[in-house]
């Protein structure tokens, strides 16, 4: 039996009794009982000090120092101890401190959000043992920290892992540049930027940036080439909306990157895409309700100049359409016309009408 167990049994042991003839064996044992209270409360007041500090596994550490501090205090808190207080202060026994129920109230609430840490510890424990890779080390040590935010053990760790990390990395950056490793180099930036590096190597960081702007606008200037094929053969199929869809991304490369494409590239993107451009009109003009015969005569135009990349069913349409606006434009000459004869008509009676009345 654990001897703070076997002081409180002795303890309760007497209460049961009614017997309170103060014996030296009650008087040893009220100074024993007193010292466990003491201790106790001393090491819940540390324990509760390394959890508001937010290092929970050290107060959960302390804790579990033999004999387990919450097994102590749930003994402590036997039912009869206000009655052993007061047998205590009646015959001047030592003082028993009262247990701080809120400070073991957090104590306990740092055992249940420890259990994912401990996970995590144990496995920082194995990788530090085993030598693992420091990027792995560095992730778990990364998730502890967050959840310790206040425990400044993690933050000296990481610093030093990310000191090694960065050597690493600039050494493997070194390597993969001479080697022209492309997806290599975007991986080490990928790293660079997305980790939550707490001292960030910021010139590193700049020099691997301006690596990966040229790598990027290579392989940017690479894609502007093919899509310039892609959208002649899009042309040569009559294809809009797949031409819409390269210009997107024509579109797209340029500004993304900041770059201008080469000249042969851009001289075999540009038909195409004016090509495309003349398209839209066309179809937009289609929705338009009258259009001057200058505008007629420039569609025809455009489709004179188009007429072998011209899907047929959009010069079908604008034919149709033209046809339609001729038709309306007859109509509105006749409705005149008959309004002018009208007109005359009207104004010849007139005029026969006063000659006859001036006779």
């Amino acid at each position: 039996m654990p001897d703070h167990q076997r002081i409180v049994n002795e303890v309760r042991g007497i209460i049961r009794s009614g017997n309170q003839t103060v014996t030296e064996r009650v008087r040893e044992l009220a100074g024993q009982f007193a010292q466990l209270c003491a201790s106790a409360s001393s090491r819940l007041q540390r324990c509760d000090e390394y959890a508001f500090q937010g290092r929970r596994s050290e107060a959960v550490q302390l804790a579990r120092v033999q004999p387990p501090l919450l097994e102590v205090l749930a003994a402590l808190n036997f039912p009869e101890r206000p009655q052993w207080d007061e047998l205590a202060a009646m015959y001047g026994l030592p003082a028993c401190p009262a247990i701080d129920t809120g400070r073991a109230a957090a104590v306990n609430g740092a055992f249940a959000e420890i259990q994912p840490q401990e996970t995590l510890l144990l496995e920082h424990r194995r990788m530090a043992m085993a030598r693992a890779p420091v990027i792995q080390r560095l992730q778990v040590l990364r998730q502890l920290c967050r959840l310790e935010l206040r425990n400044p053990a993690w933050g000296k760790q990481i610093e030093a892992l990310e000191a090694a990390r960065v050597k690493e990395l600039q050494t493997e950056f070194a390597k993969v540049v001479w080697q022209g490793h492309s997806d290599k180099t975007l991986a080490i930036w990928t790293e660079l930027t997305e980790s939550q590096w707490q001292n960030p190597p910021a010139e590193f960081i700049e020099s691997v940036r301006q690596w990966v702007v040229q790598v990027q606008q290579q392989k940017a200037k690479v894609n502007l080439k093919q899509i310039a094929n892609d959208l002649s053969l899009a042309m040569a199929r009559r294809d809009i909306a797949g031409a819409r869809e390269l210009r997107q991304k024509w579109d797209y490369e340029i500004a993304q990157h900041a770059i201008q494409p080469d000249e042969t590239v851009s001289r075999k993107a540009s038909n195409p895409i004016e090509w495309l451009a003349d398209m839209e009109m066309l179809i937009e003009k289609l929705h338009t309700p009258d259009l001057e015969p200058d505008e007629i005569n420039y569609q025809y135009s455009l489709m004179d100049r188009w007429q072998q990349f011209l899907p047929p069913n959009l010069e079908n349409a604008y034919q149709n359409h033209v046809s339609q606006i001729n038709r309306k434009s007859v109509g509105r000459e006749r409705k005149v016309l008959a309004v002018v004869a009208i007109v005359c008509i009207a104004l010849l009676f007139v005029f026969f009408a006063l000659i006859f009345l001036l006779r």
